[in-house]
């Protein structure tokens, strides 16, 4: 049995805050105002100049007087990528008013800052962007050899379900997490590739980890890099009857992998842990 596998890294009384910036949504009419041309977020071109304006004078001086760095769209249109299953539905939710507003400087009082922007008209929500992250003991990195281990199904009476349905290749299950091992033996047949939205240029990270393997622009390629999102996947659907590994809940429904996540290493123990932010969670959601 394992235990503990997914410990707290921030507890409740942990600052997870992203340092030095802010969510700012815009109120529609202020949305409509804006007259600067604002990237996506996260700027992945170094010849794309940074923008720290919207052009709307009240808010703009509002926001210079805390030496704003850069503004950009977090939901900006996104193509629905190589597997065609992901929507432009999106397209037509009201979230575009909703900005990644960085300062010069991590220190930047952001109680302060938050308090001077809710005066405005122009503004409708301000909240902080935090750290998210996963996490997978080096003891449950050891599979089990098959299904007469899988004590868990038959205490939810899978067997007993399976008789009616083991799922099916319509249903498509998003875990949105630290990735899949695409090649994965017991998950391959049932994986659609998804999309990998894992990009730290340019983003500040928590004291105490460094970053390693794959965290640098988007890609179609949203590999596992920690495991805690291929473990997921196995709970849901690894596929049954392949005389390989384990067997997932419902294992003829299909997974599509988006890897939101990428891997750290927690300096302090040597320990590796899945890492991200709200704003990467929510990207990968849509």
């Amino acid at each position: 049995m394992l235990q503990d596998v997914y410990p707290r890294i921030f507890g409740p009384k942990d600052d997870n805050t992203v340092p030095g910036e802010l969510l700012v949504k815009l109120t529609d009419e202020a949305y409509m105002s804006v007259t600067a041309s604002i990237p996506p977020t996260p700027l992945r071109r170094a010849a794309v100049p940074s923008v720290n304006a919207f052009g709307v004078p009240e808010l703009d001086q509002a926001l210079q007087m805390f030496g704003v760095s850069s503004i950009a769209k977090i939901h900006g249109s996104m193509s629905p990528g190589p597997s065609g299953i992901m929507s432009r539905a999106f397209e037509t939710i009201p979230l575009e008013a909703t900005y990644r507003v960085q300062f010069q400087d991590v220190a930047t009082d952001l109680d302060r800052v938050t308090d001077q922007l809710n005066r405005l008209n122009q503004v409708g929500d301000v909240s902080r962007n935090y750290f998210r992250n996963v996490y997978l003991q080096r003891a449950a990195l050891i599979t089990d050899p098959g299904f007469t281990r899988q004590w868990g199904l038959k205490k939810i009476n899978c067997p007993q379900a399976w008789q009616k349905t083991t799922g099916s290749p319509d249903v498509i299950v998003a875990v949105i997490d630290t990735g899949i091992d695409l090649d994965h033996p017991d998950l391959r047949d049932n994986l659609i590739v998804g999309r990998d939205v894992v990009d730290w240029t340019g983003q500040n990270l928590p004291s105490g980890y460094r970053l390693e393997g794959d965290f640098l622009t988007y890609d179609d390629i949203p590999s596992d890099e920690v495991g805690h999102g291929t473990h997921v996947a196995g709970i849901i659907a690894a596929v049954m009857g392949n005389v390989i590994g384990v067997v997932g809940v419902a294992p003829t429904c299909r997974l599509i992998s988006v890897r939101v996540m990428g891997r750290a290493r927690i300096l302090a123990d040597g320990s590796v842990t899945g890492i991200g932010t709200s704003v990467d969670i929510a990207t990968g959601i849509r």
